[in-house]
């Protein structure tokens, strides 16, 4: 689907080249340019590389949402780490590579929990209890009907207003009340339809770990 499937870990990395247009034969089935990316091999010699990089909640800024909110910063993570090693394949007294068979081998994983604030809409504890009132200071598009009372008049179905927008208690499902005890309530203004009044300060992890081995054998000099 004409996307970078694998991104090379940067120690592996030994040159770039990129092309904005490139008719060659060798690149069918591309729409623009094209990346080439060359890895490194292994040396006569031994070669090696750690790495490790780290970022804290403890010493990052509140996310501009969760302040809003009056909400504390989430305790979160990242770690990035890695290393890569490249010689000559050499087993003593069975193998000896140099100048002829080479490996090299990085390893990067990732491990990140960052945060990841979330505004949602939930009912307030009036419209836990079928009452909507407050909607009609925003207009009519906001009334709400009785579905159980639908009449055809002159080819269109019409129904009764419920009285000032509340729902009497008799017509409310017990299960959906029920279900209603597992939403949270408001925390924060939201918009006048009370759209976007709960601010979730979740926190997204992932985990995951590149690798990449490359072996090299030159057959004569």
């Amino acid at each position: 689907n004409r996307r970078a499937a694998y991104n090379p870990l940067v120690d592996a990395v030994t040159e770039v080249k990129t092309d904005s247009f490139q008719a060659d034969a060798a690149y069918g089935d591309t729409g623009g340019g094209t990346v080439n990316v060359t890895t490194k091999g292994g040396t006569n010699t031994f070669h090696g590389t750690l790495y490790e990089f780290n970022q804290t909640s403890a010493l990052a800024a509140t996310p501009f949402f969760t302040n809003r909110a009056g909400q504390k910063k989430p305790v979160t993570r990242y770690n990035q780490y890695g290393g890569s090693i490249g010689g000559p394949v050499w087993i003593p007294k069975i193998v000896d590579g140099h100048n002829r068979l080479f490996f090299f081998f990085t390893y990067e994983g990732i491990k990140n929990s960052s945060p990841e604030p979330i505004s949602t809409t939930v009912p307030t504890e009036k419209q836990r209890r079928g009452d909507f009132s407050d909607l009609l200071a925003l207009g009519s598009a906001y009334q709400l009907y009785d579905p159980a009372t639908g009449v055809l008049q002159n080819g269109r179905v019409v129904r009764q207003r419920f009285e000032n927008n509340v729902i009497p208690q008799n017509r409310l499902n017990p299960v959906a009340l029920n279900y209603l005890n597992y939403f949270p309530l408001p925390n924060q203004q939201g918009g006048p339809d009370g759209s976007n009044n709960y601010l979730a300060n979740t926190v997204r992890s992932d985990t995951f770990g590149s690798y990449l081995g490359r072996l090299d054998f030159n057959a004569s000099d």
